[in-house]
């Protein structure tokens, strides 16, 4: 694209424009014309744009200076670069190399700017918007020439922000510039400042219409008027008194003294002057539709952080949620699935584990052994037609030897064992627990006879139901499919084991499935002391243990409690420097479990441990002289978890059933610590630790009264609980005096009893009090009135 200079403020406008396009490029443009001055010069000795150090004129132009005008090449690209790199900003004037049109030509260079205001047509002041109303009071200014008044009135007042501000706004701010005595770096940077300051206006703003507006097509008109007629090339006569020629040949001139002046710029193929001087035709190109200008005006840094932040938060947001609506639509049609290696199945093999290393379940273990010898000898089965079960499920309470039962099979036959928890089949990927069940079955066929065993079966195997996804029956539904597969020829059994029977599937507890279910329970007593034997065979025990006495006080205690019981009474003997384990760590032990471990920080003033030891030398009396009690074991004072103390009585072996004297007796220890407490310190004085020992009291009346049938009044009934409030008012008024009747007659009996034993009571809570813990032969001795051979201890 060519431009005509036409003034000294329009070199000046142009030399801003440059400038400007430049600092938001950060290089040099291809536009080239001098500047002010030799002593105001906008580019220093040593710039690559030598050619720009010739001075202009300080008067206004003349004729001879308008002839030394030159045309030069505005571009801020190379060729090569192929404008377009930067959309949304470009040149809106498409044809560069046709006049400019302008409606009122001037006949002088400088009415350019009284043009402006004559082809405004302004209408009533009500009538137009605010921005016509600030451009034409600018324009009004402008006219004037007066510098102080511009600066103050117009530049001052659109660099502070003006709200009204549009495209016409800063046309005229660039005018006031020009009539300013600004240098050209100071009047760009202020232009940068203004466009910044108005982002919207700069983003949609084209060169176009800052170069070719009628303000500069009036100086374009003047030209040619001035010069068209007067002037003559004597080099050629082939301008036809053209000015575009005439500066166009003067273009020529000066860049060839430029070079002969030794003015050279550096060679190089990638600097926009080297190309524009070497083919004047190709910049003549610049400014089409096919090498438009542009120009970009650049964002804040606070401004464009900000959109990025937005931006990439907002593609997080959409991300989050397009990925966790494809995982929710995937998970329910399966299309997700495993893409992991498949699983290796090794065997146990050689187990070492047989059923002389499982005790307290005989029962279970003669029902095994059937499977046992089939695996041994399958012909032996078959002969008469008889089929090996196609699996066995184990049931029962956490603890109780189940997968050591399934382990004790395997070592037994000496056959392969392939273990498994449920909890393993299912993962993150639909159809991993088909997978590896089809997978572990079949692994099994290839090493049989073996046996398959699968711990915690509910989590594959609980009851379906409609609201279940489709991929939480896959593995049940192949689990069903392999157990039906079994054939007598296989050799191979299943065991599975499940603490909750109830929650299986029906389908899969089917006979065809599980043709036996073995229940393993609690060990009994008998149980209890084979566990025990079994785990101290290799711990040294003191000659003074008797392993019944801890087997008659663990009731209700699994195999594996019982075996943490002997670990941790190992451990008190070892802290205490002990070479055996005797009977004093086997009851801390058991203590331990039982009620927790000592508080040992808890302050019990002398007051406390006083009533602490009455209260239970009531329950110690009551349970010595009580016909039909069971029998002490032990009473002690020491703190234990919520209780403060506590006396122990050992049943001689385990019972379902009592009669109606044992209920009554066990009515009667209930009553003995609150009797004790009332007998001795009154009714005033009566602890909140007795409130444990009613509730019992009370809970075991009522059970006598509404399910055992032990009331003549009520009669031989059993009211459930779940119909209690279906009674009558008056049944419900009998029931609750019998409850009254029984508590009211066991207070009676304890206290009379522990009247007449007050001295055996007062000598056994003074015992509790000095020695903490008395066992069964120590409370007898205390009551003989024969004194004990051991330290007491000493609290306080």
């Amino acid at each position: 694209m060519f431009i005509y200079h036409s003034s000294l403020k329009d070199l000046k406008r142009l030399r801003i424009l440059s400038f400007v396009t430049s600092k938001i490029h950060k290089k040099p443009l291809g536009l080239n014309f001098p500047v002010r001055n030799k002593s105001s010069s906008a580019f220093p000795k040593n710039s690559p744009f030598p050619h720009c150090q010739a001075p202009l004129p300080e008067k206004p132009l003349t004729k001879k200076c308008l002839q030394d005008l030159t045309l030069r090449p505005l571009s801020t690209c190379l060729p090569n670069q192929r404008w377009g790199s930067h959309p949304g900003i470009h040149s809106g004037y498409n044809n560069y190399n046709s006049k400019p049109q302008t409606k009122n030509p001037t006949n002088n260079i400088y009415d350019g700017l009284e043009n402006n205001k004559h082809n405004d047509h302004f209408a009533d002041s009500s009538s137009i918007s605010p921005s016509a109303n600030y451009n034409a009071h600018y324009r009004k200014i402008i006219a004037n020439g007066n510098q102080n008044l511009i600066r103050q009135e117009v530049l001052n007042h659109i660099e502070s922000f003006d709200q009204y501000a549009d495209i016409e706004t800063i046309e005229l701010y660039l005018q006031g510039l020009l009539l300013t005595n600004e240098t050209p770096q100071a009047a760009a940077s202020k232009l940068v400042h203004v466009l910044r300051r108005y982002p919207l206006l700069a983003s949609s703003l084209k060169i176009s219409q800052l170069i070719n507006s009628n303000f500069l097509s009036g100086f374009y008109k003047n030209i040619e008027n001035q010069l068209g007629s007067n002037y003559s090339d004597p080099q050629t006569n082939s301008f036809q008194h053209d000015p575009r020629n005439i500066i166009q040949s003067r273009l020529s001139k000066d860049q060839s003294n430029h070079l002969n002046n030794g003015n050279k710029r550096e060679s190089s193929a990638e600097t926009p002057d080297n190309l524009l001087a070497s083919n004047n035709e190709d910049s003549q190109d610049h400014g089409s539709t096919v090498k438009p200008i542009h120009v970009v005006v650049t964002e804040e840094r606070r401004s464009m952080i900000i959109k990025t932040f937005r931006w990439l938060v907002g593609t997080l947001v959409y991300a989050f949620c397009i990925l966790t609506f494809l995982n929710l639509a995937l998970e329910g049609s399966g299309v997700m699935k495993a893409s992991q290696s498949p699983k290796e199945f090794v065997p146990e093999e050689n187990t070492k584990v047989n059923f002389s290393d499982v005790q307290g379940c005989e029962e279970a273990k003669a029902e095994l052994q059937e499977l046992v010898d089939f695996l041994k000898d399958p012909k032996e089965f078959s002969q008469l037609g008889g089929k090996l079960p196609r699996g066995v499920l184990l049931t029962g309470p956490p603890g109780t030897g189940k997968t050591l039962l399934a382990r004790a099979v395997a070592g037994e036959a000496g056959v392969p064992f392939y273990f498994m928890s449920g909890a393993e089949f299912d993962e993150i990927y639909v159809g991993v627990g088909s997978k590896r069940l089809r997978e572990l079955f079949a692994a099994a066929r290839q090493k049989s006879p073996s046996i398959v065993f699968i711990d915690e079966i509910d989590a594959i195997g609980s009851k379906r139901s409609q609201r279940d996804q489709s991929y939480m029956k896959q593995t049940l539904n192949q689990l069903l499919v392999e157990l039906d597969g079994f054939t007598q020829s296989e050799g191979v059994i299943f065991i599975a084991a499940t603490n909750f029977p109830e929650s299986l599937d029906s389908a899969l507890t089917r006979p065809g499935r599980f043709d036996r279910v073995v229940d393993v329970p609690l060990p009994d007593v008998r149980g209890r002391m084979a566990i025990l034997r079994l785990h101290t065979k290799k711990i040294p025990l003191s000659k003074d243990v008797d392993l019944s006495v801890i087997a008659r006080g663990t009731v209700g205690f699994s195999g594996a409690e019982l075996n943490n019981l002997v670990n941790i009474a190992a451990i008190q003997a070892s802290k205490s420097k002990a070479d055996v384990v005797t009977t004093t760590d086997l009851e801390y032990a058991k203590d331990r479990i039982l009620m927790g471990a000592e508080r040992k920080s808890a302050f019990i003033t002398l007051e406390s441990r006083k009533s602490t030891a009455y209260h239970e030398g009531g329950h110690a009396l009551a349970a010595l002289y009580t016909s039909g009690a069971l029998p002490l074991h032990k009473a002690t004072i020491i703190p234990r978890g919520h209780a403060l103390g506590v006396t122990v009585q050992l049943p001689e072996l385990d019972r379902n059933s009592f009669t109606r004297q044992e209920y009554l007796a066990m009515l009667d220890v209930c009553m003995g610590g609150y009797v004790a407490e009332h007998l001795i310190f009154g009714y005033d004085n009566v602890t909140s630790g007795s409130s444990n020992d009613l509730e019992k009291a009370t809970s075991l009346a009522t059970s006598m009264v509404t399910e055992y049938g032990m009331s003549d009044r009520i009669g031989h009934v059993a009211y459930a609980k779940s119909n209690y409030d279906k009674l009558s008012a008056e049944t419900k008024r009998l029931i609750d005096e019998e409850i009254r009747r029984l508590s009211e007659d066991s207070y009676q009996r304890v206290l009379k009893l522990l009247t007449e034993k007050r001295s055996e009571l007062d000598a056994l809570a003074d015992a509790l009090v000095e020695y903490e813990t008395l066992d069964q032969s120590e409370i007898q001795d205390i009551v003989k009135g024969v004194p004990l051979k051991r330290k007491s201890v000493n609290v306080l």
